[in-house]
Formats: C-alpha cells, structure tokens, sequence
C-alpha cells in the first residue's frame, strides 16, 4: 500500500475531532472523508470492530451525500467480506441499507430491510436503533397505509422521547406532521411541524429545517393560504441554498395544485440520470482517456490562440518592437501552461493507461480483480480532470487579472487530496507516503496552493528510490502554516537551487525511474509560491534528500464588536 499515515493514537482521535466538528452540518461528503481515513486507520491496527464500523459511517455518508450506488456497494462488499459482523452491526446495516433503498424508492426493499432490522433488536435487546427503524417503515407506509404508517412514526417519536432525544425527534416530528396533513388534519399537522422547528431553533440541521418548511407549505396550499404557503416555499427555499447553492428552484408564479407529484418524478428522474450516467462512465472509460488527451490539446491550443488575439487588439498601435517583445511573452507563458498541463496530468493519465493495458492484455482476472481496476480507472481520470480543472482556473486567473484570488479552504482535505492524486505514481516505485496533517483553514488561491503542493510531492516521488518513504508534516507553526515535505532522494546541488531562486529554467533531469521532466517544475512553484505571500525553501545538503518547506501565513479571523 503506497499511502500510509502514521498508526498512532493522536491521528485517530485528530479524525474523530474533525468527525465531531462537522456533525449537524451538511458536510456528509467530507464526514466521508474523515471515515475512510479512519478505516485505513483501523485496518492497520487489525482493529476489525471499529474497521466495520467506520465502514458503516462511510455508507451512511454516502446515502446522505445522495451518492446512494456507493452506499449500496459499500454494504455489499461488507456482506461478501469474511468478517463477522456483530448482531448491533448487523442491525445497523439493515437501517442504512433500509434508508438507501428507501431514498431512492425502492420502499418494498425498504420495509424488508427495516422490519428484519426490528426483529433483529427485539431477539437480541438491542434497542437504540428501534427509534430510527420505526421511522423508516413508516415514511415507507406514508402513503399506501397511512394508519400504519402513523402507528409506526408514533412509535419513533415516542422511543426518541422516552430516551430524552430531543434532536433525534424532529424526524419523526416531521413525519408525522406530514401525514396529518395527508389525512386533512391541518391543525395537528401545524401543530406537530411547529414541535420540530422549535428543537430545530436550538440545533439546526439545515436538510431538516427545509423539510419542516416543504411541509408548512404544502399544509398551507391545501388550505388555499396561498400567501402563507407561499412564505414557507420562499424559507425552504433560502435554506436550500445553504445546502446547495446548485440547485435551482422553482419559481413561485410556477405554484400549481400537483406540486408535490410533480417534484418526486422530477427527482426520481434525476436519480434514474445519474445511475445512467454511472453505467455509461463504466463501458466507456477508452473513451474518457482520449477525451482527456483531447481536452488537454484543446486548452493548450485554445489559451495560446485566445491570448495571442487579445493582446493583438491592444497592440495595433504600438511599434513593431514592443509588438514583437510582447508576443514573446504570450509564447512563454503558453508554454509554461503547457509544461504545467504535462508536469501535473502524467501521474493520473499514467494511471488510467496502465491499468487499462492490464485489462486488455488477455490475463484471466477476477471478477472482484477486474472491479477494483475499474475503481482506480475511474478515480484517477477523475483525479485528473480535477487536475486539469485546477490548472484552468490558474491559468484564466492569470491572463484576465493581475490579482490573485483568494477563497478559505481546509488543508487537512487539500493536502490528502493531493496524495490520492499521485498515489499511481508513488505505487510504481513502491514507495510510502507517510502523512501528518493538522485541520487548518488557509485564505489563499487554492489552485496555485494545489499546483505547488503537487509539483513538490511529485517531485520527491520522481527522485526517490524504489522501496523507500516520502513524509508530509503540515502543522501550524508561530501564526504559519508549515508543510514540510521530505524524501530519500539524491538532494538538490546548490547550482539548481539558485537557479531556481532566480527564477530560471534548469536543464531537465531524468528521475531515478527515468521519468523525464521540463525542468519547470521547481521553478513555477517557487514563483507561484511568492505571487499567494507564500515562501518556499529547499535544504542545501546533498545526499540526504530534500527538504521542501513551504510557509504560508495563517489568516486571523477579525471579530467586530
């Protein structure tokens, strides 16, 4: 395994500190992240209780994310795995497997999943779960058997109350204000909503509060209220915004009496899309490379004919020289973009290429062989399209503004994404990436910050030996962020380091693979580094290695009076 973090208690509960801190927020695809760090965590220990366990999470991420064919596959590999899972396991599987089928509506699974869930808790007295189950078989029962459904929704409500939870009782809250107001009884309906965003004035979930909302509307519209139903559609709306200011929403001229039908087949249609869509990636993925390599030709020839036209308006008037000077500086920078494009996309492309020849070279693979190669065919053309992405970020940035523009992002996330994105590189040469990363949030451009970060680690990879280690610490430092990059290479000798001070090109060299390079590398993160306030440093011992350390200062939050 070419990724490692180093298996010590500190970085565990540094995991579970991050978990705690996003919880009650929508940020289940980080929750995801954290989850399957943690996992890597557990496994080395042999942990395999807690393995399972952040296993469990990470589905249940993923069904909240929406990404319900991940949470599905990540259950299926637990159940085929040889692992014995304990009966609260077990029965936890049954809710989250329940809850997936059940969003994307598959409520005859659903209610097999949840009724096996409850006799499971009732044989074994395993009652936490019970409260959740019963909500689900009742949102399952909400419309073909409402009276059932309200027996069990009552039957959540009063186990979560029974145990004091509070917060865990504004689903069932919800729930059930939905279905009185199925069965006309508007009053008890208001009545029951208005109990769940009273817990919710205490400690909002925002996907809650949107539903509370969606609920008050619809109860108002059968009431013909439409001004009140119309105040709630516009808070459910502002609220989903929060959630995902992707979304578009409907607009409020557009209300008519079949509203709710309406949105359900719009959803379940996007939901049928996307498992489309995941198919179509899966036969496909020949295709996708040349797409790549394609979009890759395009951007390079686009930028440079783009600029070339731009800086030609502006330069009729000018004499010839000044003309020519500055045409020689389009050139440049186009081929710096080219030489970043190549640098930055060989590792995933590589990747993709490998694999891709390992399938189609007649060995017989396994199924389960054959579906891991998919996996990492897919997550790294994905790397790589989010490589490419960052770089014409970077590179519009640069041609339509002297400015740079900053935005707040975490490094504990930046940073591991960057090890994921030069994993196949790393796994060639067998070497070990040990990483230490503290949760700190940065104020800078974060693609320059991505670039630079991902020229250091492949370098340290391209000059490693086989069989050996790369470590990564990032920790605050004196009001700085310091992320320290260390490998077992040659080292750099001073003359290249001074070039590279200066700014200039160095004469390329050939990796300890033979990897071959543009000998730019270096020197645009050293530039990039002082255009975001940043300092980059290299030790100047040869033969011990190098020693990246890149210092970047940590934004103070000001709070007014």
């Amino acid at each position: 395994m070419a990724i490692l973090a180093l298996a010590t208690p500190s970085r565990v509960d540094s995991l579970l500190r991050a978990d705690d801190s996003l919880k009650g927020v929508n940020e289940s695809g980080k929750r995801f992240v954290v989850y399957s760090l943690l996992a890597e965590e557990y496994e080395k220990a042999m942990d395999t209780a807690s393995y399972i366990e952040a296993n469990l999470q990470m589905a249940d991420m993923s069904r909240a994310a929406g990404s319900h064919l991940v949470a599905l596959h990540i259950l299926e590999d637990l159940e085929n795995s040889q692992f014995v899972l304990t009966p609260k396991q077990v029965i936890e599987t049954c809710l989250i497997k329940g809850s997936t089928l059940y969003e994307v509506n598959d409520k005859d699974s659903a209610i097999y999943w949840g009724r096996n869930g409850l006799l499971l808790s009732k044989k074994f007295n395993i009652r936490q779960y019970d409260a959740l189950l019963n909500n689900l078989l009742g949102a399952c029962y909400m419309y073909s058997k409402p009276d059932s459904g309200i027996k069990y929704i009552e039957a959540s409500l009063k186990r979560f109350l029974l145990l004091g939870d509070t917060n865990g009782a504004v689903l069932p809250y919800l729930n059930l204000g939905l279905m009185y107001g199925h069965k006309k009884q508007h009053k008890k309906s208001v009545e029951t909503i208005n109990s769940a965003l009273k817990v919710l004035d205490k400690n909002d979930v925002p996907i809650y509060r949107k539903m509370a909302y969606a609920n008050l509307a619809m109860v108002y519209r059968n009431t013909k209220d439409f001004k009140k139903s119309t105040y709630y559609l516009n808070l459910r709306d502002s609220v989903n915004f929060e959630i995902n200011n992707n979304e578009l929403n409907f607009q409020f001229s557009q209300f008519q009496a079949k509203l709710d039908e309406e949105k359900t087949a719009r959803e379940l249609l996007e939901l049928k899309s996307k498992v489309q869509m995941q198919n179509l990636e899966n036969r496909n993925q020949e295709i996708l490379i040349t797409s790549i390599f394609v979009l890759l030709l395009a951007l390079g020839v686009g930028l440079f004919y783009a600029m070339k036209s731009s800086r030609l308006k502006n330069e009729k008037t000018i004499a010839t020289a000044i003309k020519a000077e500055e045409l020689e500086k389009i050139n440049d920078f186009k081929n710096q973009i080219l030489s970043v494009i190549s640098h930055d996309m060989r590792s995933p492309l590589a990747q993709v290429i490998t694999f891709q020849h390992a399938k189609n070279s007649g060995i017989n693979f396994s199924p389960d062989e054959v579906r891991e190669m998919d996996k990492t065919i897919m997550a790294s053309a994905k790397n790589g399209l989010l490589i490419l992405d960052n770089l014409l970020k970077w590179a519009t940035n640069q041609f339509s503004s002297d400015e740079i523009k900053k935005e707040t992002f975490d490094s504990f996330f930046v940073i591991n994404q960057i090890i994921q994105q030069v994993k196949g590189l790393a796994d060639e040469k067998e070497i070990e990436i040990y990483a230490d990363i503290a949760a700190i949030d940065l104020y800078t451009n974060e693609s320059l910050y991505q670039i630079i970060l991902r020229n250091l680690l492949s370098n340290a990879i391209k000059f490693s030996p086989t069989h050996s280690e790369i470590r990564v610490d990032a920790r605050e430092e004196n009001g700085e962020f310091r992320v320290m990059i260390i490998d077992q290479g040659p080292g750099i000798p001073t003359q290249i380091l001074n070039e590279i001070e200066s700014g200039n090109r160095v004469k390329p060299k050939t990796g300890s693979f033979g990897e071959k390079g543009a000998g730019i590398g270096l020197t645009f993160s050293k530039d990039f580094a002082r255009k975001i306030g940043a300092h980059l440093t290299f030790n100047k011992e040869i033969l011990v290695g190098t020693e990246a350390t890149f210092e970047i200062a940590i934004k103070k939050e000001i709070v007014s009076e």
